[in-house]
């Protein structure tokens, strides 16, 4: 009963953030970004650490290179809001099973926040257009911005904004709780598919 629990649990949440997924790739309306591009030479450490990690998440869907990451990073998006390194790694673990593939990935913009958490910050603005597998090929165009701290030189915060948009806040209560049930339901698969295995071997 509980691995169907499980099972049943992660889902429908594979479901909610494929669904929200495919509804952004195939949405016509593409708002004009606040974003402007312009040179980044002068943040050159802290651009090369953003496509790293960007390259890792997205490409592999592995958070890393573990140096880069402090363990309290954030990431959100318009499905899912995840508060630690953990919580994004599970979150990351289910986009291998919608074939990822990077179309184009560039930096867009580049950003001196002055101080945020009274730490230092840039951040490193990726325009990319990915492509997923449901179905059929669906291609999302994203913004990716990336909290680089400049005394660390780890990525503390990972916003992602779907076709450009910024992030809706009506619907800030649903991505914690989805972040949340990610962390959960993926911890409670990956144990049960352990126990699975060990017992398979005896």
């Amino acid at each position: 009963m509980l691995s169907k629990g499980i099972l049943g649990g992660l889902a429908t949440h594979i479901t909610i953030s494929i669904g929200s997924l495919v509804h952004a790739a195939t949405s016509s309306t593409i708002h004009k970004s606040s974003l402007q591009s312009h040179s980044s030479s002068s943040w050159g450490d802290e651009v090369i650490i953003a496509q790293k990690v960007i390259d890792s998440i997205y490409d592999e869907c592995h958070v890393g290179p573990i140096e880069f990451i402090d363990e309290e990073l954030i990431f959100e998006d318009p499905a899912a809001l995840c508060t630690s390194r953990k919580e994004v790694q599970n979150a990351f673990f289910l986009l291998q099973y919608i074939s990822p593939v990077k179309k184009s990935r560039i930096v867009y913009d580049v950003r001196d926040n002055d101080e945020i958490r009274n730490n230092k910050m840039i951040t490193v603005v990726l325009e990319q257009y990915q492509q997923y597998t449901i179905g059929r090929d669906l291609i999302l165009r994203s913004h990716v911005l990336v909290d680089v701290d400049v005394r660390k030189q780890k990525v503390v915060r990972i916003e992602e904004r779907w076709n450009g948009n910024k992030l809706p806040r009506i619907g800030y209560p649903s991505r914690v709780i989805n972040g949340f049930v990610s962390n959960i339901f993926t911890d409670a698969f990956l144990a049960m598919t352990s126990i699975a295995s060990s017992q398979s071997k005896k």
